[in-house]
């Protein structure tokens, strides 16, 4: 069974709610966060490059389809190495559990630094980031079912602890693409998980409007997921032309800090782009956009780009709230996992085939 990623509806919906959506409610949403009005001509510059990134990023394929015949690798080993995987997911990050004092933070920026802490001690996002990529190259070869989901159970419940929500991100991914090359009607699926969504916002915006002054304030609050992010842009324009972070330093956390935040400015492929390139930001932001939109297409022509631009799938939502260099980080290493163990696998056949031939050349010369 073919397995079709809608790139285009994946990245299109992701840009409109981190870089378009946000444009409407920026006042509101520096009163809620009590940062100063925005100036005008800062408002402009981040609304022109939003915008011309969601148009640029329209012109992604509809569909990259992914043969998984093409994989030389039998049904039942695939599922093995699936199941393997989802087993080394449960215990990396439930020994991470275990070795945590608390499961309960009442102070989300002590959560935030104790996550951050748990994660380069034990190195979880690099085990998981390579459990991913077998995972996802062992289940499509086994046609993707619905027990693939606990591969995520233990990510989830680990980020649970911190208030986080990234690896929910990809079990919500996970279903989506499995009910997208299901019998399930397309439009069915997206119906469904759009009144998901906007029943999660509801709630939020019930639970908001009694802290709030208006009701924009309201609804910049429920949206607050993604219009917290947008703000990196007029931020990072204060620091544009400044010199780059060092190696232990992330951008947002620069731009978080310059505008009086402890947490909160992720960022996104705009602000990253203003941040380290300044004055040169607007070619870089429409190279960067038109980078994926190339890599996009390119990956139509071969099952390891398919699969490694599904794997980028996942990340599509860190690449918007953060920036492009790690979409391209996460392909690119993904490319390399899955050459690797393509590699990996014509050899051991090409030397079972060559043993066999010359045990039969043997057997027929006594």
């Amino acid at each position: 069974m073919n397995i079709r990623l809608p790139i285009r509806l994946i990245a299109g919906s992701l840009c409109f709610l981190y870089l378009v959506l946000p444009i409407v409610f920026v006042p509101s949403v520096r009163e809620v966060l009590g940062l100063t009005p925005i100036a005008a001509g800062d408002y402009f510059i981040g609304a022109f490059y939003s915008l011309l990134t969601f148009l640029i990023v329209l012109q992604a394929p509809r569909d990259v389809v992914i043969r998984p015949g093409e994989l030389r690798l039998h049904e039942s080993v695939a599922r093995a190495i699936a199941w393997l995987s989802i087993l080394g997911s449960a215990y990396f990050f439930a020994n991470a559990l275990l070795s945590l004092d608390t499961l309960i933070y009442f102070d989300k920026v002590v959560a935030h630094m104790a996550y951050e802490e748990i994660n380069l001690e034990h190195r979880l996002r690099l085990k998981y980031n390579m459990l991913l990529c077998v995972f996802l190259l062992s289940s499509i070869k086994a046609r993707m079912k619905g027990w693939g989901t606990l591969f995520f159970l233990a990510p989830v419940l680990f980020e649970v602890v911190f208030s986080k929500h990234n690896y929910a991100t990809h079990l919500l991914t996970y279903l989506f693409l499995l009910t997208w090359n299901s019998s399930v009607s397309r439009r069915t699926v997206v119906t469904v998980f759009t009144l998901a969504v906007l029943t999660l916002l509801g709630l939020r915006f019930a639970f908001y409007s009694d802290f709030q002054n208006s009701a924009m304030q309201s609804l910049a609050a429920m949206l607050g997921e993604f219009t917290i992010s947008w703000q990196s842009i007029p931020s990072a324009l204060t620091f544009h032309g400044s010199t780059f972070t060092s190696p232990n330093e992330w951008y947002s956390d620069v731009i978080s800090s310059a505008a009086g935040l402890e947490i909160g400015l992720a960022g996104n492929p705009v602000a990253e782009a203003v941040f380290y390139f300044g004055d040169w930001a607007g070619p870089m932001i429409v190279a960067s956009a038109l980078g994926f939109v190339v890599v996009a297409h390119g990956s139509r022509q071969s099952l390891t780009g398919g699969i490694a631009l599904m794997v980028t799938a996942y990340y599509l939502r860190d690449c918007f709230r953060t920036g492009w260099s790690l979409g391209a980080s996460v392909y690119l290493k993904s490319l390399v996992i899955f050459l690797t163990a393509t590699l990996f696998v014509n050899g051991t056949r090409w030397l079972a085939t060559t043993m066999s031939e010359r045990a039969s050349k043997s057997e027929a010369s006594t």
